[in-house]
């Protein structure tokens, strides 16, 4: 979704990317942080079911709240908690997000 949106924004031009950006950024940065924490909460609760054996969550949704913008912290849970640190194939997903969007920040910059 971000991504798109920084795609199409690209093309309105230098001047008009800059004033718009600065204006989306004070919002994203809200929107982060409550990604950031859903995604971490349920991370730690897929963990905690893990131990517990009760229903886990599928890695798919976990995947998606990493693209839609908690990835940075699954990535210190996986290491914090030690959940999914071992599985490669969740491990090289979500490093792929990870420099994905390293990749569109530094393009958009």
């Amino acid at each position: 979704m971000l991504m798109c949106q920084l795609l199409i924004i690209r093309r309105l031009g230098t001047s008009n990317l800059k004033s718009w950006l600065q204006m989306y950024f004070k919002y994203y940065y809200i929107y982060l942080l409550i990604i950031n924490i859903l995604s971490g909460l349920f991370f730690s609760y897929d963990k905690r079911a893990a131990t517990k054996k009760f229903r886990r969550i599928p890695e798919r949704n976990l995947h998606l709240f990493e693209l839609i913008g908690g990835v940075i912290i699954n990535l210190l849970l996986m290491y914090l908690l030690r959940h999914k640190n071992k599985k490669q194939q969740y491990y090289s997903v979500t490093w792929a997000i990870l420099l994905s969007y390293i990749f569109v920040l530094y393009y958009i910059s």
